[in-house]
């Protein structure tokens, strides 16, 4: 009987593991694309945050050609902000765009929330425990992309992240 619990045990644990690496990289986005990955996300969290989100992307042919580690980290900082914003912002409304311009993906996540002071440097994200925000600026850095924050107590906050395809910043 011991044996058997265990076994159940396991199992559980196996399923929960491939929740969270589905979680960490969806299947969606290596055989549809970030733009498709994208739109499931939004879509889902926007059901379960009952938050009316507006999505604007650059054509799925466009954002499908883009570096395998660049897409991952794009998908994982929208993935973060949104988690954020459901669980501090108190968001009403929320706009999220990927567009490519020229050589450069610019993604802005906006919403009409909480806001807050936001820290201007990575250590004051982390001694503000601001950790999700920091490994946003961590992850764009390690694809040479830039990630700024704009927030403003009462009235909501912005991020930007800018990545050039031949991994210079602007």
């Amino acid at each position: 009987e011991p044996l058997k619990e265990m076994r159940s045990e396991v199992r559980r644990l196996s399923s929960e593991l491939r929740q969270v690496c589905a979680e960490l990289r969806p299947p969606m986005l290596d055989t549809l694309g970030l733009g498709a990955a994208l739109r499931a996300l939004v879509t889902e969290w926007s059901d379960q945050n009952e938050v009316e989100t507006q999505l604007d992307l650059s054509p799925d042919v466009t954002l499908r050609s883009l570096p395998e580690e660049v897409a991952v980290n794009f998908y994982r900082v929208a993935q973060e902000a949104l988690t954020n914003i459901g669980k501090h912002a108190r968001a009403q409304h929320v706009d999220i765009s990927l567009l490519c311009e020229q050589d450069q993906l610019i993604m802005t996540i906006r919403d009409d929330g909480l806001g807050f002071d936001a820290p201007v440097t990575l250590h004051g994200l982390t001694a503000q425990s601001h950790f999700g925000l920091a490994g946003m600026r961590e992850r764009v850095g390690l694809i040479g992309g830039e990630w700024s924050l704009k927030s403003v107590p009462r009235h909501g906050t912005t991020i930007c992240v800018k990545w050039r395809a031949e991994g210079k910043t602007s």
